[in-house]
């Protein structure tokens, strides 16, 4: 009886099998067949823009000829607004001179002595505020004795 079963499981497994296998070898079959069609149609879409491909090409040529002129003729348009303003200024010079040029009276260099005195003061100041700063009474003293 369990032999019986076992034979009975064994044919099932193998028809389940069999099955499946007849199912994928219809799979690649399908596929096969859907890749061929594939191939197909790109041959054929490259055989018939074969003659398209030239006159697109021209069609291309002319198009990227045509941006180049527009190009050229926007910045011939843009040298020439420039150049308008330039050819309409007057030759002659907008600036006369009336008086002409002398040495002054008085003498350009600075005044030494205060320049010593002012720079004397700021380094005094600044030695006044290091002995400020190191002073004892301003230094703020921290506790760490665990007092709360």
């Amino acid at each position: 009886m369990v032999s019986k079963q076992i034979e009975q499981l064994q044919q099932k497994i193998d028809a389940r099998r069999e099955g499946l296998l007849q199912e994928l070898a219809a799979r690649v079959d399908s596929l096969a067949k859907g890749i061929a069609d594939l191939n197909n149609e790109v041959a054929n879409a490259l055989r018939a823009n074969v003659p398209q491909a030239g006159a697109s090409e021209a069609y291309s040529q002319a198009q990227r000829d045509l941006e180049d002129q527009q190009e050229i003729r926007k910045v011939l348009v843009l040298k020439i607004a420039s150049e308008k303003p330039e050819a309409q200024l007057p030759n002659n010079a907008p600036v006369q001179i009336v008086d002409s040029a002398f040495p002054s009276s008085h003498p350009a260099t600075p005044n030494r002595p205060r320049a010593f005195v002012l720079m004397g003061s700021g380094a005094l100041l600044g030695l006044l505020g290091l002995l400020l700063a190191r002073s004892p009474s301003s230094r703020i003293q921290v506790r760490t004795d665990g007092l709360r």
